[in-house]
């Protein structure tokens, strides 16, 4: 028997400008979709696209608009469980910043439980978001990285 391991959080992402608004929850979708149909941890495939929870834009809902459950933010969740996370997520979050590179999003939350512990540890990420008011926008490359086991504070102070 192991000891395992949770993780668990959300993406803000998509643009809120409406010229690129729907592409850009269109893009999401597409990098989220295009991800592996199956976590192989041996070959350092830490997520699987079913891990991602990415809401769609739909065909005129009636009250809504384009955009249902999308008002301005689409909200992409996660989770996981592992055997031994402890093994795993230092290459999970590597590969999960390698994800955000791809997304369009301006803030990320990830919440880690560890059995063997009981260590409950937050992560936050905030994105450079310049790129993505350029014209034509690009996923932000660069972020603030707060939080984590080595006892940063979990969020920004100011």
């Amino acid at each position: 028997m192991g000891e395992e391991g949770k993780l668990f959080g959300c993406i803000y992402g998509g643009l809120k400008s409406n010229k690129y608004k729907k592409a850009s929850f269109q893009h999401n979708y597409d990098v989220i979709n295009n991800l592996p149909d199956t976590v192989d941890l041996p070959k350092d495939i830490y997520f699987a696209k079913h891990t991602f929870t990415v809401p769609m834009v739909t065909i005129n809902p009636p009250n809504y608009g384009n955009y249902r459950g999308l008002y301005r933010t689409q909200t992409i969740h996660f989770a996981q469980s592992f055997k031994y996370l402890d093994d795993y997520l230092d290459g999970w979050i590597e590969s999960f910043e390698s994800l955000l590179r791809n997304l369009f999003w301006w803030e990320t939350y990830l919440f880690v439980e560890q059995e063997a512990t009981w260590n409950k540890t937050e992560f936050y990420w905030k994105a450079d978001i310049s790129p993505m008011l350029d014209d034509p926008p690009t996923p932000p490359q660069t972020w603030n990285f707060f939080g984590g086991i080595d006892g940063y504070p979990p969020y920004p102070t100011d």
